[in-house]
């Protein structure tokens, strides 16, 4: 199964058989042929017109009466204002046209018939205004005046045309195919998926193609996309499904128009493997973790309403509830909300709201529509007692805040909770309270909880809030009213009476109305997809532990985006878990002095050196610790020796949704969970170790409870899941109170054997829902991991700054499996990102003085057929001038490196910088002037179509051989040796080796062609290793570079020829 998909529409080549839609689709449009004119004779303002005129159902695919689609149309006039806004349109390419030579012919015969037409018409005009100025009889019959027009008319219109195709048939010849992607892009987005990413040339194009090789030569495509139909304006998305996890994936693309496929551009990273970071580590698995939490919870409500179900008639199998559970939560949608309509179950008793506050729990809500808030007649948000004892407010919060989740099962809630039990008192109060909320207000859904309650220390008075948005003021009961938000934030009065601080209570209650409004609306908005690093950091009290967030979205922990991207893929992990093993291993005592013995950490320095990341696996690194250091920044992080010892959390990447992950940053263990915030004397002194390693008391953080937290992530990320979890929860624990009420108060051995096996029955359910839900809860484990001493819990930020300080630029890799005989070969670049781009070139050169004849066939790779890629010449000769035969070699600055001319410089290689003194000692080898040089210098091979393969292995050290991948004049295979520095440029290198060139085929009498020093710029030196090269900034020191490059071969070709090097390694077998 292939799937395709770009930003604008779904691309669907199979025509629909329902006539219906057919005609719908096919409706014709009555001014199609006249926007057809207007794109072939570039009549803008009309056309422009027409366009604004577009109907939706317009079939732009159609075609003119010459076969044409608009889309072509506008690229054969070469108008490209027109051509994009067309693309935009869901414009097409038209089929009529197979390969470039039948457009060709039919523009040839379409000009052969305009050109008949006009030359019919021109003979008819030409011969009535013959016959009326020498009076006698024409050949044809007389022409009225009307008649004459019509012909004048219609010559007209026929030169047009014939003008217009004309055009059109040079454009055709000339455009040429489109650029290679100004940007491809890939990555794995699932086990068995790639998103590959496609920035379009700035050329005209109407299709583009994708292809999937094994290797890097794409001898065989695994998979391939074509999309040529309603491509829309770029950037483009591909997601290509069904590959085979763990396989190797090469991606290569290419736009293409009417005269076929532009070059290729390789992806970025040039490959990709599809794999999953769990791979290997299936109890990892958190869908699998919610499926099996869903069942557990699907099977308590089973039980416990089990009886109750049997005696309405409404059972239904477990089974079947469990898989419409399932079904919901795995939809792919958002969670749904509790309906706040008003319902006409309520009783119409409607309980007295408080007016003013004293020692005792109250439940209190805010309800919001827009900008206006529901207030009582005395401008009091609808507050209700609960209890009086206020001592287990904090324990009690936690458990109302899963009650929050489940408004619609109150009453049987309650019913499983008993008023005379000490323990279940205060729950059954909250839930009595909630009923009675609910009553008043004709409203099922009471909203959410604050992330805290409310706690006046004037009174001792403590409010339990909830926040929910309502979409309409209507159904209300009489005694409310809605007053705007702005009004509910006048400032309570200071009076220090008894009376005053009742009120101020009150008052201070509802001037945080908007914080809690805010507080309601941020909190359940989700994070963006992708991939985000956060920062774990938790506060300890007396009475709970807290986890910082930000107030922009307290729903996760502070957070920085690494990518859009979410999926992290096995060989990214690895890298980081292998940094991570490689800074928590500790080398043996007895090692300090044995090495290369067996023992471990003479094993763990040779892994060090062996295991080389990847282009992927460096650049996943290196954006984690951007990340860091962004994240760093944002929190203000204490910059001491706490900050180093910062933990990257390796065991696992948190998948809260489909969408988004989470990978952890821990700070050190005896600061994760912080009594205080560091202050100056703390940080400077370092006095206290125990305090966390940012300021917990910024403006744009809060602190929330821990459980509290669990429930907001929860209710953002994964609705459904804490929707069932909550209910299931809530009725085991009443049910299991009720099973132990039952098994004290069974007076028979029957009643007593029956509450035992209930009893059993509940507590082992409940196991099994603990340990469900323990997985879920993956915030608890990993504070707990963090904080243990003895557990290396991840990758310390020390080792990742350390290990890229060391290694700045991407290792380059040594890409065993590609063949050096490929037919096809694939060019890829580094380039750096504050220096020189060399930006890839059209197939078409831009530059002027390039042969404009250049072509490239364009076959189909399945059968068999490649781009021919013909030479490039420049044009630009200079003959040689008279006496240069008579030049010797020295005076040519070509010197042989056999250390008889090691002091010999030309004077035309002075003005090189003083360095270059060893570059000018140079010696240039090809198979005719072989005999030009000693016999005890190295030599290639005799004959001119082969190299010597050794010879490249026969140079000093500090001597590289280069070879002239451009029209020479000279043999081919010609090559120059130059000795020299460490300090040499790449710059340096290319004038030198262009200018001995040039030499030589002055003194060699040869026909050129000769580049003066103004084209020196057009040369570029290059690096190849079979198939696949490197090329080189003007500023890079050969000597510098690295393993396999360092094997390579070095080459000079012209910066718009791509392939030559590479062919010129392909016709020399020796050097394969």
């Amino acid at each position: 199964m292939l799937t395709t998909s770009t930003t604008t529409t779904n691309n669907n080549n199979t025509p629909t058989t329902d006539p219906a839609t057919t005609n719908m689709k096919k409706e014709p449009w009555i001014h199609f042929q006249a926007l057809c004119n207007a794109v072939e004779h570039e009549k803008n303002e009309k056309l422009k017109t027409l366009i604004e005129s577009l109907p939706d159902n317009a079939d732009l695919d159609e075609t003119n009466r010459d076969g044409f689609t608009p889309l072509d149309l506008a690229f054969l006039t070469n108008n490209s204002n027109v051509w994009s806004i067309l693309l935009e349109k869901g414009a097409s390419e038209g089929k009529g046209f197979s390969n470039p030579v039948a457009l060709t012919s039919h523009l040839s015969a379409l000009i052969a018939e305009s050109q008949k037409q006009v030359d019919k018409f021109g003979q008819l005009i030409g011969s009535a205004a013959a016959g009326n100025t020498s009076g006698t009889p024409p050949h044809h019959p007389h022409l009225s005046s009307a008649q004459l027009k019509e012909c004048e008319k219609q010559q007209v219109l026929w030169t047009k045309r014939l003008v217009a195709l004309k055009k059109m048939k040079i454009n055709s010849e000339s455009l040429g195919t489109p650029h290679p992607p100004a940007s491809l892009q890939v990555s794995a987005i699932a086990e068995d998926a790639l998103e590959i990413k496609l920035s379009p040339p700035p050329n005209p194009y109407t299709k583009y193609k994708v292809q999937l090789g094994s290797s890097a030569s794409f001898r065989r495509i695994r998979k391939e996309v074509v999309v040529s139909e309603k491509l829309g304006r770029g950037p483009y998305r591909v997601v290509i499904q069904d590959l085979r996890p763990g396989t190797r994936y090469y991606i290569r693309a290419a736009f293409g128009n009417l005269l076929g496929y532009g070059p290729y551009s390789a992806s970025r990273p040039v490959y990709v493997i599809p794999s999953s970071w769990r791979t290997g580590t299936p109890e990892l698995d958190s869908q699998a973790d919610s499926i099996a939490l869903v069942k557990t919870c699907s099977h308590i409500i089973d039980l416990v309403d089990g009886e109750k179900k049997d005696m309405s008639g409404e059972k239904k199998s477990s089974s079947k509830k469990t898989n419409g559970l399932l079904s919901q939560f795995f939809s792919n949608n958002t969670s749904t909300q509790h309906s706040s309509s008003e319902h006409n179950s309520f009783s119409d008793i409607h309980y007295k709201f408080q007016k003013s506050l004293t020692r005792k729990l109250y439940l209190g809500i805010v309800i919001f529509c827009e900008d206006k808030i529901l207030m009582t007649s005395e401008e009091v948000l609808p507050i209700l007692e609960v209890d009086d004892d206020v001592f287990r407010c904090q324990q009690e919060f936690h458990w109302f805040g899963r009650l929050s989740h489940v408004w619609e099962d109150l009453p049987n809630l309650k019913s499983k909770f008993n008023n005379r039990n000490e323990t279940d008192r205060s729950k059954f109060k909250l839930i009595s309270a909630a009923l009675a909320m609910q009553s008043s207000l004709n409203i099922t859904d009471l909203g959410l909880p604050y992330y805290k309650p409310f706690k006046n220390h004037y009174d001792g008075s403590v409010v339990f809030t909830v926040v929910n948005r309502v979409k309409s003021t209507k159904g209300f009961p009489p005694g409310l009213k809605w007053m705007a938000l702005s009004k509910t934030q006048r400032r309570y009065s200071v009076d220090l009476e008894e009376d005053g601080r009742k009120r101020k209570s009150i008052e201070k209650l509802r001037s945080s109305i908007h914080q809690q409004v805010l507080f309601h609306q941020v909190s359940s908005i989700p994070l963006e997809n992708g991939l985000y690093l956060v920062y774990v950091q938790c506060r300890s009290s007396l009475d709970d532990v807290d986890v910082i967030v930000s107030n922009a979205s307290p729903s996760v922990l502070p957070y920085y985006k690494i990518r859009d991207n979410p999926h992290v893929t096995k060989e990214e992990w690895d890298w980081i878990r292998y940094l991570g093993e490689r800074s928590d291993a500790s080398i043996s005592p007895t090692t300090n002095f044995l090495t290369g013995e067996g023992e471990e950490g003479s094993e763990l320095r040779k892994n060090k050196v062996i295991f080389t990341p990847n282009e992927y696996q460096y650049n996943f690194g290196l954006s984690i610790l951007e990340a860091c250091d962004r994240l760093f920044t944002y929190l203000e992080v204490v910059n001491d020796e706490r900050r180093p010892r910062h933990r990257i959390y390796d065991s696992k990447v948190v998948e809260i949704s489909s969408g988004v992950s989470l990978i952890l940053v821990l700070p050190p263990p005896d600061s994760i969970c912080a009594l205080s915030t560091p202050t100056i004397a703390e940080t400077n002194n370092n006095i206290n170790k125990s305090v966390a390693c940012i300021n917990l008391d910024r403006n744009d953080l809060l602190s929330v409870p821990l459980r509290i937290f669990e429930l907001l992530h929860l209710s953002t990320y994964k609705k459904e899941i804490l929707g069932i979890q909550s209910k299931s929860a809530l009725l085991l624990e009443g049910e299991m109170g009720f099973a132990k009420r039952a098994l004290r108060e069974a007076f028979s051995s029957e009643e007593t054997e029956r509450a035992k096996n209930r009893l059993e029955e509940l507590n082992s359910i409940s196991k099994k829902y603990e340990d469900s839900w323990k997985k879920t809860r993956w915030i608890v484990d990993i504070i707990s991991e963090a904080r243990n001493k003895s557990f290396g819990c991840g990758l310390k930020y020390r080792e990742l700054i350390e290990w890229y300080t060391e290694n700045p630029s991407v290792p380059l890799e040594d890409f065993g499996d590609i063949s050096e005989d490929e037919d096809l070969m694939i060019h890829n670049y580094n380039f750096n990102n504050n220096n020189h781009k060399l930006n890839r070139t059209p197939t078409v050169s831009s530059d002027p003085t390039m042969d404009a004849s250049r072509k490239f066939k364009v076959g189909d790779i399945n059968d068999g057929k490649v781009l021919n890629f013909p030479e490039v010449r420049l044009p630009y000769q200079i003959p040689p001038p008279p006496g240069s035969s008579q030049s010797t070699p020295g005076q040519s600055g070509l010197f042989p490196i056999d250390g008889s001319n090691q002091h010999s410089i030309h004077p035309n290689h002075q003005h090189l910088r003083p360095h270059l003194a060893a570059v000018s000692h140079s010696s240039l080898s090809s198979p005719e002037m072989e005999d030009e040089f000693d016999e005890g210098s190295p030599r290639l091979s005799s004959s001119s179509e082969h190299l010597d393969r050794k010879s490249s292995s026969l140079l000093l050290p500090n001597i590289l051989q280069v070879y002239a991948a451009y029209d020479t004049g000279l043999a081919s295979g010609t090559s120059v040796k130059i000795q020299m520095t460490s300090q040499t440029t790449t710059r340096e290198v290319i004038d030198l080796v262009v200018r001995q060139l040039n030499m030589a085929v002055l003194l060699k009498g040869k026909e050129g062609p000769v580049y003066d020093t103004d084209s020196l710029n057009n040369f570029c030196l290059v690096a190849v290793i079979g198939s696949r090269e490197r090329c080189l900034r003007d500023d890079f020191h050969p000597l510098k570079l690295q393993n396999p490059w360092k094997k390579g071969r070095l080459f000079i070709r012209m910066k718009n020829d791509l392939l030559a090097a590479i062919e010129h390694i392909s016709r020399h077998s020796t050097m394969l």
